[in-house]
């Protein structure tokens, strides 16, 4: 079975898996082949739609390594198996017009009939989650935290992970996060352990908890 595996190719191949995974308005700066079964991307950035400027951008990515199906490319197919991640921004804005619309949720994953779907495991080298609030278009971080770790699909449930991350700067101590994360209805629960609480902490969190806990001034 032969087919153009070009990068122009390439790159319309991988939106829709990253349709499925995360959803969004989807840039892809360069695709290239870094093997037989590995594809190097860069520069990719996910948009939430009707979120204007930087308050839009959820996820960046400097560079992703994917690892294609083996088994799959034979049969002239594009399904990835892992991909390796660094230098992500996730980035979360909150509407100050409209406390508890965030920009994350207007991600829409779908699993349509051109065969994406989601890779089985994403692994991070580092991650950095922003949070803030958009003023009329204008992005303000509130709080941000350093991760890295890796994503694993459950088995028999698409699109859902369970993940792990260690916390690195800006928490005061180092942290574990564990938990599941399903990327169709963004729906997750999570733990933490050894967690310090500081002003980097509180502002991660929404406008109106953020509030109530400054009034309580939580600390330590």
């Amino acid at each position: 079975y032969w087919r153009d595996w070009s990068s122009d190719v390439c790159s319309s191949d991988l939106r829709p898996i990253i349709t499925a995974t995360v959803g969004g308005e989807i840039e892809i700066g360069r695709v290239r082949w870094i093997g037989l079964t590995r594809l190097e991307v860069r520069d990719l950035t996910i948009r939430a739609p009707g979120w204007p400027g930087a308050s839009g951008e959820v996820i960046s990515v400097e560079r992703a390594g994917i690892l294609l199906d083996a088994d799959a490319l034979k049969r002239g197919a594009f399904l990835v198996d892992r991909v390796e991640v660094e230098g992500m921004v996730v980035r979360i804005a909150e509407d100050s017009a409209e406390p508890g619309r965030f920009s994350v949720l207007s991600l829409k994953p779908e699993i349509g009939d051109d065969g994406g779907s989601p890779p089985r495991r994403i692994d991070v080298t580092d991650f950095e989650l922003q949070m803030g609030v958009d003023r009329d278009g204008t992005w303000e971080r509130t709080g941000s935290l350093a991760l890295a770790g890796d994503l694993r699909s459950e088995p028999g449930a698409l699109g859902v992970y369970g993940f792990e991350f260690v916390t690195g700067e800006g928490m005061g101590s180092r942290s574990v996060l564990k938990g599941e994360l399903d990327t169709d209805s963004l729906a997750f629960n999570a733990s933490i352990d050894d967690l310090e609480v500081n002003t980097n902490l509180l502002g991660l969190m929404p406008m109106e908890l953020r509030r109530v806990a400054q009034a309580m001034a939580l600390q330590g």
